[in-house]
């Protein structure tokens, strides 16, 4: 199952290759890209879930041995008024 998702803490950047883990540290999914949003002002991405995990409500990303949370969202990231 593919997230996207917002980097809770400002200025982090998701990379791929980078974990998705849970609230008890185990790994539950990986960051398939990620970039940061000068719109939005903090690290943006998508990710991929195992099959068999079910959407868990906190996810984190494992980034440089750190638990950094993450808002999982509904793409678009920005949604554009016409």
């Amino acid at each position: 199952m593919f997230i996207s998702f917002l980097v809770k803490e400002e200025k982090k950047i998701p990379r791929q290759g980078h974990l998705l883990i849970n609230e008890n540290e185990n790994p539950i999914g990986y960051v398939t890209s990620g970039v940061y949003s000068p719109v939005l002002k903090k690290g943006i991405g998508i990710g991929y879930l195992t099959k068999n995990q079910k959407k868990e409500n906190s996810v984190f990303i494992l980034m440089r041995k750190k638990k950094i949370p993450v808002k999982m969202v509904k793409l678009p990231f920005i949604k554009i008024q016409s």
